[in-house]
C-alpha cells in the first residue's frame, strides 16, 4: 500500500518545495543548523587521516536542501569548497551572507566567500567534469544508497579520480529501505525497481548490501579505513520475505542497517580495476 501511495505521489506534478510544506520527499535536513552541524563534525574528522601536504579542497556529494556545510567549511579554512548534486535544491547565496556565516564560526568577507564555492547540479557528469587529484577530503551523507544500482561503480570510479593522493572520503550510507526503516524493498524484484518511472517515485534505494559496497570502494582503488556498522537487532522480518534474487545474502549482510565508511586514496595507487 505505502509503494503504491508512493509511486502515485511521486508522479503527480508538484514543485519540490510543495512536497516539502507538507512534509513528504524530503531530502535531508541539511537546512538545519544543529544537524548539519553534526554531519559537518562527523566527517571532518576523517582528515585525520589525510597523508601528504593538504590542499584545503572539499567536495560534497549530495547536499540535499541546505548549505550549511559551506559555512562549516570555511571556518575550518578549506580555500575551496565544491557541493555535487543531481538537481538544485537551496541558493548557496543564502548561506553566504555575514549572518549565515557567522552561525557556522566563518568570518570571511561575503565576497571572498563567494569565490570559494561551487555549487552544481546534473549528478554523475558533474563529477566527470572535476579536475584529476583535486580534492582533500570528499563526503557524503546518506546519499549513496540513492545512487542508481548500474551507476555506482561510475561513481566510485569518479570519487577515486577527484581524490588527491592520500586524500580521505568518509561517507555514511543508511542500508534500510525509505518504507518503514526496514528491508521491505527486498521484496520487488529488479525487472521492476530499476524501472525509471519507479525509481523516480521518492523512495528509491540501490538495495546494495554493505558487503557490495566495501568491495565497490576497493574495486574503485581505495583503502578502507574505518568501518563503522549499525547492527538491526536480529535479521528483520521483513528480509524473511525477500524475493528470489535477493535469498542468497548473509544473515550479517542483512542485519547491518547503516555504516560510516573512511576511505583513502594510497599516495601511490593503482588504476582501479575496471
Amino acid at each position: 500500500m505505502r509503494i503504491t501511495i508512493k509511486v502515485a505521489l511521486g508522479h503527480v506534478p508538484l514543485a519540490h518545495r510543495h512536497w516539502k510544506a507538507l512534509g513528504l520527499f524530503e531530502h535531508g535536513r541539511m537546512e538545519n543548523l544543529a544537524y548539519a552541524r553534526r554531519v559537518w563534525d562527523n566527517h571532518a574528522g576523517a582528515l585525520l587521516h589525510c597523508q601528504g601536504t593538504p590542499t584545503k579542497r572539499l567536495l560534497e556529494l549530495g547536499p540535499g536542501e541546505g548549505g550549511f556545510t559551506i559555512g562549516h567549511a570555511l571556518a575550518a579554512g578549506f580555500e575551496t569548497v565544491c557541493l555535487v548534486d543531481v538537481q538544485r535544491l537551496f541558493e548557496p547565496a543564502a548561506y553566504l551572507t555575514p549572518e549565515a556565516l557567522a552561525l557556522c564560526g566563518a568570518t570571511l568577507p561575503p565576497d571572498l566567500a563567494r569565490s570559494r564555492v561551487r555549487y552544481q547540479t546534473g549528478g554523475l557528469p558533474c563529477l566527470r567534469g572535476q579536475a584529476s587529484d583535486a580534492f582533500d577530503l570528499v563526503f557524503s551523507n546518506t546519499v549513496l544508497q540513492h545512487v542508481r544500482r548500474a551507476e555506482v561503480p561510475a561513481h566510485l570510479r569518479e570519487l577515486f579520480r577527484i581524490t588527491r593522493p592520500g586524500g580521505v572520503g568518509s561517507h555514511r550510507v543508511d542500508f534500510r529501505d525509505m518504507l518503514g526503516g526496514s528491508l521491505n524493498n527486498l521484496r520487488i524484484g529488479s525487472g521492476l525497481w530499476e524501472r525509471d518511472w519507479f525509481a523516480r517515485s521518492g523512495f528509491y534505494t540501490n538495495r546494495l548490501r554493505h558487503s557490495e559496497l566495501i568491495g565497490g570502494f576497493r574495486a574503485a582503488g581505495f583503502e578502507i579505513l574505518k568501518d563503522g556498522v549499525d547492527l538491526f537487532d536480529g535479521c528483520p522480518e521483513a528480509a524473511r520475505h525477500r524475493c528470489r534474487e535477493f535469498r542468497g545474502l548473509t544473515e550479517e549482510d542483512l542485519r547491518v542497517k547503516g555504516c560510516n565508511l573512511v576511505v583513502r586514496k594510497p599516495l601511490a595507487s593503482a588504476p582501479p580495476r575496471r
